[in-house]
């Protein structure tokens, strides 16, 4: 399954009950107290072998942290997760708690927003749901 490229990052706030989407065609700022985490995953097609990776940065667009992983062999979608779950779980253990998160993939978008237990990366997507809906 690939995942479906957006031509524009697409956002998912943690602090709404329900992660609410919105396109920006460049990087924004997040507002005053808030961070924004931007994520990305990467799968080579002739091996399969993944990545992914995040950057956090504050509201003056300061480098708080990023982190860059190689995850083995898996569909991009997973390695898209990988770098939410991650990226998520990393600023949370670092006590940011006001999160903006920015994604590229629009199935990651729509896996995390409408989750399938069905989907192969259903974990992935509980623990990303789970992550957005801490406090």
């Amino acid at each position: 399954m690939l995942s479906e490229p957006l031509t524009r990052p697409c956002l998912l706030s943690a602090t709404s009950p329900v992660p609410m989407a919105s396109v920006a065609s460049h990087w924004l700022a997040p507002e005053e107290g808030r961070y924004k985490l931007n994520t990305d995953g990467a799968r080579c097609n002739t091996d399969g072998f993944a990545s992914c990776g995040c950057v956090v940065r504050d509201a003056l667009g300061a480098w708080k942290f990023g982190f860059s992983k190689f995850i083995g062999m898996c569909e991009v979608l997973e390695a898209e997760l990988w770098g939410v779950v991650t990226g998520l779980r990393m600023a949370w253990d670092r006590g940011l708690r006001r999160i903006i998160l920015e994604v590229d993939s629009a199935d990651a978008v729509r896996s995390i927003q409408n989750p399938d237990r069905r989907s192969i990366s259903h974990l992935l997507v509980a623990c990303a749901v789970e992550l957005l809906g801490r406090n």
